[in-house]
């Protein structure tokens, strides 16, 4: 499938299905993610176990890095929206991807219950907050790294090379910073190369959604023309 074409969104949208297509994914992937984020609130009054990180005691003491990593995860996104948007079907697929990344992140979340160290900084993250809800500390969300997985998403999907250059410089650095915080454990950011690959793969380049939403645009379809 080419993601990556030089259809306009006039063009993309005059298509009945391309346009349903759409505003469904929009709907669709924004409750989800606010619904999962939701759930990671919550999930500060669960602890879980601490597990021995060499690089994490290497790092040591832990120092905040939050502006540095705002810096970084916001600058990737605002170049990777600015890259996408051009692609109406890139962009839609990539909805679908960021969303699921988001699932799948909770779902792990709840079956690999962790505790960070009690040395550790929490990041500040004004954007992030308005999610999870004021006045509400995410706790306990560590396995695995939804600010490095969500850079290293970004990566497998941007074509251009100075651009998957940067983001992948970018990930990097952050899960360094966020080890460093001791926000997070080595394994959470390493981990999280193996479920953004599969998505990409799954979900933005074969995108399920897109057959679902289609099917279901045919009936709808075939419902009206028989009535």
């Amino acid at each position: 499938m080419q993601l990556d074409t030089k259809i306009t969104w006039k063009e993309f949208l005059s298509d009945y299905t391309n346009k349903f297509y759409f505003y469904t994914s929009v709907v669709v992937c924004f409750t989800l993610s606010v619904f999962t984020a939701k759930i990671l609130a919550l999930n500060a009054y669960h602890s879980g176990s601490i597990v021995y990180d060499p690089v994490m005691k290497f790092l040591s003491p832990s120092r905040n890095w939050s502006l540095e990593i705002f810096v970084l995860e916001y600058s990737a996104i605002v170049i990777m929206f600015l890259y996408a948007v051009r692609k109406p079907l890139l962009f839609i697929n990539g909805i679908w991807g960021i969303t699921t990344l988001f699932v799948v992140r909770t779902i792990v979340v709840k079956l690999i219950p962790l505790s960070p160290p009690s040395d550790i900084i929490y990041l500040t993250d004004p954007i992030l907050q308005f999610f999870y809800g004021p006045h509400i500390e995410v706790k306990n969300d560590l396995f695995f790294s939804g600010h490095t997985s969500l850079l290293l998403l970004f990566f497998f999907i941007a074509q251009n090379k100075y651009i998957k250059c940067y983001l992948l410089l970018s990930a990097f650095i952050v899960a360094t910073l966020l080890v460093w915080q001791h926000a997070h454990f080595i394994y959470d950011v390493a981990f999280a190369v193996i479920p953004c690959f599969l998505i990409y793969k799954w979900v933005v380049v074969q995108p399920l959604s897109r057959g679902v939403l289609n099917r279901v645009d045919t009936y709808f379809k075939s419902k009206k023309s028989h009535s």
